[in-house]
């Protein structure tokens, strides 16, 4: 039996990397950049994401940097719960198993 169960939030009960990298990619196509590609988002994601800040904020300038995470954090709100995790949260709850969420992320 487990004792408890620890989900990662990001990538795991929600998808916001994924929501994250296409607003970022539409910021930068939109101001008539190329987007940038999955393997440096990956490469990049996770912890401070220092080197992915830097390079918007150069890229763009902090004013419309700031705008990608607003709009992120706005909109991350109506992005959906995994139903797999959803089960077994549910799953876990029924039988008094302790949840907690981890992230990597500020």
């Amino acid at each position: 039996m487990y004792r408890a169960v620890v989900f990662d939030f990001d990538g795991t009960i929600i998808d916001t990397e994924q929501h994250l990298f296409q607003i970022i990619n539409n910021h930068l196509t939109g101001n008539g950049l190329d987007p940038i590609s999955v393997d440096y988002y990956r490469q990049s994601i996770g912890g401070a994401a220092t080197e992915l800040h830097n390079y918007l904020e150069a890229q763009l300038g902090l004013e419309k940097k700031s705008a990608i995470y607003q709009e992120h954090n706005e909109t991350s709100v109506n992005l959906p719960i995994n139903k797999e995790v959803e089960a077994l949260m549910k799953y876990c709850k029924q039988r008094h198993i302790p949840m907690a969420i981890a992230t990597s992320s500020l």
